[in-house]
């Protein structure tokens, strides 16, 4: 991370900045529903007559070729922060997954004779029943 230009608020500050000679990717996070979401601007950086830092979107076509290799470079930065952040969370589910396979263990049982003891009831037919109609005998 990097700290903000002078006169900008910190809070708001880009999470990964690249510079390519005048050229500059900023890249800012947001957490979205299912993890976090990049989002990237470039900008062309200059100084204005008075000598003022000033930037502009509006590119020539001899910063082209340097903008798409800065993109590239972006775009592998973000691969790596968003596959770094999916390890976390499927390490974090296994983790639960495993809370959870503990809480439910019974000290005394085994899980398979817990599982057999469950549906024990469920498999055997309730006595006494049929599984076609009784035939009318007197009808003959």
């Amino acid at each position: 991370m990097t700290d903000a230009p002078p006169g900008r608020n910190k809070d708001n500050a880009p999470e990964l900045v690249l510079r390519d000679g005048n050229l500059r990717s900023a890249t800012w996070r947001s957490e979205g529903e299912y993890g976090p979401l990049f989002n990237t601007k470039i900008t062309k950086l200059y100084r204005d007559e008075d000598g003022n830092p000033q930037e502009t979107s509006t590119l020539g076509s001899k910063d082209l070729l340097r903008v798409s290799e800065l993109a590239r470079e972006t775009h592998y930065k973000i691969l790596a922060r968003q596959r770094k952040h999916a390890q976390e969370r499927n390490a974090q589910r296994e983790d639960n997954q495993q809370e959870l396979s503990e809480d439910w263990h019974d000290d005394d049982k085994r899980r398979d004779e817990i599982q057999r003891e469950r549906f024990k009831d469920e498999r055997k037919p309730a006595r006494g029943t049929r599984r076609t109609k009784p035939r009318d005998r007197a009808a003959r």
